[in-house]
């Protein structure tokens, strides 16, 4: 039996809302995930990401937050987690 085909998963940068990013991101960079980190993304943003893009990434996931709220979206915001440099990705489901 062949395993559901997983869906593409967009990460945007919504906002740089503090500092300035050393990778210089800005508001409207994007990448469809596939597989690897997207080239130009640093590995401690990305490793926030991942819940997010192996959520979206499944057929039916829906992203579910600590407090066991889920979201009922096809998207969710995320932050860098470097306090100097606040990136505010939204990972989402392309259908």
């Amino acid at each position: 039996m062949k395993p559901p085909k997983r869906h593409k998963v967009k990460i945007t940068v919504k906002e740089v809302t503090k500092g300035n990013c050393p990778l210089e991101m800005k508001p409207g960079d994007s990448w469809v995930y596939h597989r690897t980190v997207p080239e130009g993304i640093c590995l401690a943003a990305f490793s926030t990401l991942i819940p997010a893009i192996r959520t979206f990434g499944a057929p039916g996931g829906k992203f579910s937050w600590p407090d066991g709220e889920e979201e009922k979206t096809e998207s969710v915001r995320l932050s860098c987690p470097d306090p100097r440099h606040w990136v505010i990705y939204e990972v989402s489901r392309l259908r």
